[in-house]
């Protein structure tokens, strides 16, 4: 019955082979079966149908980007940006793989595109981890913020934060913020354990 089923299911998909869509659903099928050159193959073939069909770029970069093909990688981010300004799942990609080349001022203008066209917080955070490495303080603690505002209470920004106001030695600050998350989540443990960590500093 599953092979009977198999079967069907691939004669469907070769018969909407000749629209993007369907061979977009080849792809993806391939890739899950772990075919990798011939899902890479299948997503080309859609580009050939319908050059803007950016959902089969962005799935062949991170095929490419799992095969350590980071230039072609980096080609595809950038032809989906030329074609969509914002989008911004694009900008965040070409962000970390610019970042991970060690490319760190074309990475920090991809993660501000990224947090801005699409209020990512994982961008605005992203870009203050990058900020704060090269002591650019101010713009780490803007970026922070910005991501606080759209998840106030994650652990992890506001750990961030608390960091970067460690570093400056300014612990009250850092109390602070952490106050006021645990206002609003007071049963946070990480939250907790930071505040504790800094009253044992003061």
């Amino acid at each position: 019955a599953f092979s009977r089923a198999h079967e069907e299911y691939q004669t469907s998909l070769q018969v909407n082979a000749d629209f993007p869509s369907g061979r977009m659903a080849m792809a993806l099928d391939q890739y899950r079966r772990g075919n990798l050159d011939r899902a890479a193959e299948e997503y080309l073939a859609v580009l050939k149908i319908d050059n803007g069909y950016n959902a089969a770029r962005m799935n062949l970069a991170q095929l490419y980007y799992g095969q350590g093909k980071l230039s072609d990688t980096e080609k595809l981010y950038r032809t989906v940006i030329e074609h969509e300004p914002k989008a911004s799942d694009a900008h965040f990609s070409l962000g970390l793989l610019m970042a991970e080349q060690g490319d760190y001022k074309q990475a920090a203008l991809s993660l501000e595109a990224a947090a801005v066209t699409g209020n990512n917080p994982r961008a605005w955070y992203n870009l203050a981890v990058l900020n704060q490495q090269f002591g650019k303080v101010l713009e780490a603690e803007q970026a922070y913020i910005a991501a606080l505002q759209l998840t106030p209470g994650n652990g992890e920004f506001i750990a961030g934060l608390v960091s970067l106001y460690g570093q400056q030695q300014q612990w009250a600050k850092a109390l602070q913020l952490i106050d006021r998350a645990l206002l609003d989540y007071p049963t946070n443990l990480s939250l907790q354990q930071l505040k504790r960590a800094i009253t044992q500093r003061l």
